[in-house]
C-alpha cells in the first residue's frame, strides 16, 4: 500500500519519495495495534488504516462475499441475516464499495481501447412505489458484453390509470425532479462516454474503422445524436453509424440488440430488486445505483463471458474480452476491498453522473431529506 501525505500544500502529496516519514506511536481499537506515522516535511499525522479500506469502521465484515452476493440475487435481509448484522450495517458496507467500484471502473476505463461496436438502451425499473418508474440507461460492448457505463432517469407513469390513481399521482408529482434526469439526460451522460471511447479506438485494420452504435427506435436517443457535435464529425469521416433497431424484433443472439437483451436478462436475473414481480422494490435511488454499480462491476470482472462454453476458458472474463489485460483487472478488483479511494483523485476524471453517485446527490421521489456522506468520502 502507498503512503502519501494528506496535506494538498505538502510536498508529500504527490507520488513522495524516499523516507518522508517517520513512526509516531500508535494506538489501540478493538481490532489491535494501529501504528501512527508523521510527515517529515509539514508533521501531518496519520496511521495505518488511513489508506486502508477499512478506515473508519466500526464493524468488518467479508466485503468480497457481500458484493457477491448482492450481485447474484440476494436481498438486503438476507444478506443481514446471513451476517449476523442489521440491514444498515449491510448498507453502509455496500456504500463503501461502490465508491471504491467507481475508483476502479474509471481506472480500468483509462487504460481501455475500443476495438468493438457498441449498444444502448434502458433497463425500466421503478424506486420507492410504481408511481415513479424509472430507466438505467446502460452502454455495452457488441461482442464483449462489457458494461462500459450507466446513467438513470426518472420517467413518469405509463398505462391507464383510475380517478383515485389520478388524483393520487397528482400529489405524488408535487416535488419531483423530473426535470434533471430525463431520458434525454441520461442519454446524454452516455454519448459523452461513448465520445470519449472513440478517441481512444485503435484502428486495427484501415478497412475497418467503422463504429456501428445500435439502439432501439427512442426518438430522445435519435436526437441527442444529432446535437451531439463530435459525433456528426465521426459521423461524416465514415468512422461511426447510428443504427436502429425495433424492440420487438426476436431477442436471438442474430438481433443487434442482442448485448443490452442480455444486460437485462442478467440484471433481472442477479439483482433482486429488478427480479420480476419482486417484493424487494428499492427504497432509495443511491442504494439502487449502488447496488447496480457492484453488479456491473461484478459483472464484467467476475462473470464467466459464458458459463457452458469450453471453447473460451473458464478463465476469460467480459473484460479480457473488451481489451483489457487479466492481471490489471484482477489487481484493480483485488483493490475494491483492501484500500480506500479518495475523491480528490478522482474529481477531475470522474463523468458528472459518476460525481452525483459519489456525493449522493440523486433524491430519492418524495424524500426530502439529504442522503448521509461521511466527511472523509470528501477528501
Amino acid at each position: 500500500m502507498n503512503y502519501r501525505c494528506l496535506n494538498k500544500r505538502c510536498k508529500n502529496n504527490e507520488n513522495p519519495e524516499g523516507s518522508w516519514y517517520i513512526k509516531k506511536g500508535y494506538y489501540r481499537n478493538k481490532f489491535g495495534k494501529v501504528q501512527r506515522f508523521s510527515c517529515k516535511e509539514c508533521g501531518k499525522g496519520f496511521s495505518e488504516s488511513t489508506f486502508s479500506f477499512n478506515y473508519y469502521s466500526h464493524l468488518r465484515l467479508d466485503a468480497v462475499e457481500i458484493m457477491k452476493m448482492v450481485s447474484v440475487g440476494n436481498s438486503m435481509r438476507f444478506i443481514a441475516l446471513h451476517n449476523k448484522v442489521s440491514c444498515n450495517a449491510i448498507l453502509s458496507i455496500i456504500k463503501k464499495i461502490s465508491r471504491n467500484c467507481l475508483a476502479v471502473h474509471c481506472e480500468l476505463q483509462e487504460n481501455l481501447h475500443l476495438r468493438e461496436d457498441l449498444a444502448a438502451d434502458g433497463l425500466e425499473n421503478f424506486v420507492k412505489s410504481k408511481y415513479y418508474p424509472c430507466d438505467y440507461n446502460i452502454l455495452v460492448g457488441q461482442e464483449s458484453q462489457y458494461l462500459y457505463g450507466f446513467s438513470w432517469s426518472l420517467m413518469r407513469r405509463k398505462g391507464t390509470m383510475t380517478d383515485a390513481q389520478k388524483a393520487r399521482f397528482k400529489k405524488l408529482q408535487i416535488g419531483v425532479d423530473y426535470k434533471n434526469f430525463t431520458i434525454t439526460r441520461g442519454f446524454q451522460s452516455l454519448t459523452r462516454l461513448m465520445i470519449s471511447l472513440l478517441n481512444t479506438k485503435q484502428h486495427f485494420d484501415e478497412n475497418k474503422i467503422l463504429t456501428v452504435f445500435d439502439t432501439d427506435e427512442k426518438k430522445q436517443y435519435a436526437n441527442v445524436i444529432k446535437q451531439a457535435r463530435k459525433i456528426q464529425e465521426y459521423m461524416k469521416k465514415n468512422e461511426f453509424r447510428h443504427d436502429v433497431t425495433n424492440s420487438k424484433e426476436p431477442r436471438t443472439a442474430k438481433n443487434r440488440l442482442f448485448p443490452v437483451n442480455y444486460m437485462e436478462r442478467e440484471a433481472r436475473k442477479d439483482l433482486k430488486e429488478m427480479v420480476r414481480k419482486t417484493t424487494c422494490g428499492a427504497k432509495n435511488v443511491c442504494m439502487s445505483l449502488d447496488r447496480f454499480n457492484l453488479f456491473a462491476v461484478y459483472h464484467n470482472t467476475q462473470k464467466k463471458f459464458r458459463i457452458n462454453d469450453s471453447v473460451s476458458g473458464s478463465w476469460l472474463r467480459h473484460a479480457h474480452f473488451a481489451g483489457l489485460d487479466p492481471v490489471l483487472t484482477m489487481r484493480n478488483y483485488k483493490r475494491i476491498f483492501s484500500e480506500r479511494f479518495f475523491f480528490s483523485d478522482f474529481e477531475k476524471r470522474f463523468s458528472d453522473f459518476q460525481k452525483k453517485m459519489w456525493l449522493r446527490r440523486i433524491p430519492t421521489p418524495q424524500d426530502c431529506s439529504k442522503e448521509y456522506l461521511p466527511k472523509y468520502a470528501l477528501l
